[in-house]
């Protein structure tokens, strides 16, 4: 019986701790803090990922005018039918 008051105002001490408000405002001022480091971070990865987003798109654009040039110089329906006729004896 008396392992479990011990285990008991061990509870009680643990609680007001963070009843304290001294440690709820750390608590608080930790969470603000946290929330800054994340959207400065987020902002980030946001630039990084629209500049990427903008280079794929060229980059297909590129890629698609290339076989289309390809196509209309050499003739065929795919971008692979040069290659098979160059192969050819």
């Amino acid at each position: 019986m008396l392992g479990l008051n011990q285990e008991h105002e061990r509870d009680e001490g643990s609680m007001t701790l963070l009843t304290m408000p001294a440690v709820q405002a750390l608590v608080f001022v930790l969470g603000c803090a946290l929330i800054h480091a994340a959207r400065a971070h987020a902002a980030a990865l946001a630039r990084v990922l629209t500049e990427a987003a903008l280079l794929l798109a060229v980059l297909l654009l590129v890629s698609a005018a290339v076989n289309a040039a390809v196509e209309a110089t050499l003739g065929g329906t795919g971008p692979y039918d040069a290659i098979v006729a160059l192969d050819a004896p």
